[in-house]
């Protein structure tokens, strides 16, 4: 009797400390277009602070860049061209050096994502 209850104990003890390891937080947290508008701001002070970094910006041009890019952080559905227009604007704010330094950096994000049969595709055979 007393081997069984032992049995059934180290049984249900086992058991439980398996399914207790095998749960998943399945709760993920998604951002919510509530808490997305709220932190519209911590994002173009991220993004600013990175262009800041990236670009070597002027406090004029920080300032000026935050503003724009909370504008379009702000707008839930931007369409193409307003991301173009956007993207002309902070064009407008760089100096010569800096748009090319922006441009290499977009250039190098690319080229490391693309495949060999992209490059060629790009580049074609002369």
């Amino acid at each position: 009797m007393k081997k069984t209850t032992l049995i059934i104990a180290i049984s249900l003890l086992t058991t439980g400390t398996f399914l207790f390891a095998q749960q998943k937080n399945t709760q993920k947290h998604r951002i919510t277009r509530t808490e997305a508008r709220q932190n519209a701001d911590a994002r173009a002070k991220a993004t600013t602070n990175r262009m800041t970094k990236e670009l070597n910006l002027t406090q004029e041009q920080q300032s000026k860049i935050k503003v724009l890019v909370l504008e379009n952080y702000q707008k839930q559905n931007n369409s193409f061209a307003e991301q173009e227009k956007l993207n002309q604007e902070i064009d407008k704010l760089l100096t010569s050096q800096q748009k090319q330094l922006k441009k290499q950096i977009s250039d190098s994000k690319i080229k490391a994502i693309s495949t060999e049969n992209h490059k060629r595709v790009a580049s074609p055979a002369k």
